[in-house]
């Protein structure tokens, strides 16, 4: 007979599971419903791929269409055609895209869980869900294009999978794991070499902080380096062989205005705070939060995290929000850029927080740990309804009972 205590953990898992694909669902019946801003889910680029998909599916080919310079080719054309598959309008498969994105996330959100905690993956990867669910049925920018598409939202998703894997590979060296980050990476790159600057960058950089200061060994460095950098590159050329035409922004890097890219970087600021004025603060204080937990070098419950993560992490936001906010201020051209360019630094801080605050959480209810709280450590009592509090004290066997008793047997086998 399996005890109480046993099977609370597994019932709590599998609720957190089925909230998590619950959750899932909220983006889609908040665009059914009408809740998500038109010119956030209806415009030129989200509807152009419903339209190339739908030629393709009735035999049309793909070199008469011109798509944009990050051509999302992963993940947001499989679960696009996954989506039409599946419902029979296109207002349908908008949404079914939606659940179909947000799902993917949420799977991301408990691979990188399951490195602080594996036990607890599916509620603490429920919670960071929630969170980013949250504020895009408010219309908060950029979380808003968790249900849409071509928005860079599923490169971050793709970036969530390789950080996960590569915190797994740094804990336990295993070559699958970093197969599977050099694929993700090839993967993204192909897709949206946005990609480079938000993750490959800023985690070489990182590996390699480590490395000279010791915690992490040359040669782990370079079994990183070397398929990532060499299937990314390879992704490059491939890119170019599917999509024949593909549209050219003209966007340059230029130290001649400085202050005029500050500024425009300060107006997409203020354009995040114009749709929400939570969201600014709430990141700040989660990265504060952050940088403390991974500096104290445990959870609020006391549970050491991985040593891997509290040195990779601080060093790989750092690098990443740095180099995105100078590529958006240094960049120059007829596209500005928007909150979009700017998903690591506003989804890393909400998601990474549960990972960190959750691990090691008891499970136990409320009224148990006030129990505990009043009449000391929970093993000695047990609960009993008729008593003072729900509890029974155990009579606790006497000391010096147990002292003599082990005398005489000593000295009986003596004798």
């Amino acid at each position: 007979m399996t005890s109480p205590d046993s099977t609370l953990p597994n019932r709590l898992n599998l609720l957190a599971l089925l909230g998590g694909i619950v959750a899932s669902t909220i983006p889609a019946i908040a665009f059914l419903a009408g809740r998500l801003a038109d010119h956030f889910v209806v415009n030129a680029d989200y509807l152009l791929l419903p339209e190339i998909i739908g030629d393709l599916t009735s035999g049309g080919s793909l070199d008469r269409w011109v798509v944009p310079y990050a051509t999302y080719l992963v993940p947001d054309w499989p679960m696009y055609g996954l989506a039409i598959a599946l419902t029979p309008s296109a207002s349908l498969a908008v949404a079914a895209f939606a659940f179909l994105q947000s799902l993917f996330l949420f799977a991301a959100l408990r691979r990188l869980s399951a490195v602080f905690d594996r036990e607890r993956r599916n509620a603490i990867a429920l919670v960071g869900l929630t969170i980013l669910v949250s504020y895009a049925i408010g219309n908060a920018v950029p979380l808003v294009y968790l249900a849409t598409a071509y928005s860079h939202f599923g490169t971050a998703i793709l970036l969530i999978w390789a950080l996960a894997f590569t915190l797994d590979w740094l804990a336990a060296p295993r070559p699958r794991l970093l197969a599977a980050s050099s694929l993700v990476s090839a993967l993204a790159v192909l897709s949206d070499r946005l990609y480079i600057l938000w993750f490959l960058v800023p985690a070489a950089v990182a590996l390699g902080t480590m490395t000279l200061r010791g915690r992490l060994e040359r040669r782990a460095l370079f079994q990183w380096l070397a398929p990532h950098v060499a299937l990314s590159v390879l992704a490059l050329p491939v890119s170019g062989v599917l999509f024949s035409q593909r549209s050219e922004y003209d966007l340059t890097l230029g130290f001649s205005e400085p202050r005029a890219g500050f500024n425009r970087f300060v107006d997409t600021l203020r354009f995040v705070a114009d749709y929400s004025s939570t969201l600014i603060p709430l990141i700040a204080v989660a990265t504060i939060a952050c940088a403390w937990l991974l500096r104290r070098g445990r959870s609020p419950e006391g549970t050491p995290l991985p040593r891997s993560a509290a040195h990779f992490l601080p060093i790989y936001f750092a690098i990443a929000a740095t180099v995105t906010a100078a590529a958006q201020i240094l960049m120059v051209g007829d596209v500005a850029p928007g909150p979009r360019y700017s998903l690591p630094i506003i989804m890393l801080p909400l998601v990474l927080l549960p990972c960190l605050a959750l691990t090691g959480w008891t499970w136990s209810t409320p009224t148990q740990r006030v129990l505990g709280a009043r009449c000391g450590p929970t093993s000695h009592h047990r609960l009993d309804p008729r008593c003072r509090h729900g509890v029974q004290h155990r009579r606790q066997p006497n000391a010096r009972r147990i002292r003599v008793h082990r005398i005489r047997a000593r000295s009986d086998r003596i004798d």
